[in-house]
């Protein structure tokens, strides 16, 4: 929901989906790291990305399928908010500059493997 995202401080006044067009068009910046989310997607076979960048599937249950009062559904979407920012910040605290890319593609599928603490 994008008010979630808002109130989190996140910029949404130009939030878009964006199509794997949007980033295979010519003079698009090769990517690094592509990561899916949904569980939905999870067995699709995914397109070759530029830049061949370093990709892991984040597990997480599609929460626009969340079932039940409107605040029950937004909490499915803070959940998974929640989530990925913890995700996020166990990536961002690696020391990429010294892993190698197996050991990198191994990191970052680990990390979605794991689960919250609480």
């Amino acid at each position: 929901m994008v008010a979630l995202l808002a109130s989190n401080g996140l910029p949404v006044d130009e939030l878009r989906a964006k199509h794997f067009s949007d980033f295979a068009a010519e003079g698009a910046h090769d990517l690094d790291f592509v990561f899916t989310l949904s569980d939905t997607a999870a067995h699709e076979s995914l397109p070759e990305w530029p830049g061949l960048p370093v990709t892991a599937h984040w597990s997480s249950p599609d929460p626009i399928l969340a079932e039940g009062a409107e605040w029950e559904k937004k909490q499915a979407y803070a959940r998974i908010m929640s989530e990925l920012e913890r995700r996020l910040r166990i990536f961002i605290s690696l020391p990429l500059e010294s892993l190698d890319r197996i050991r990198l593609n191994t990191k970052v599928d680990e990390i979605g493997r794991s689960k919250p603490s609480h």
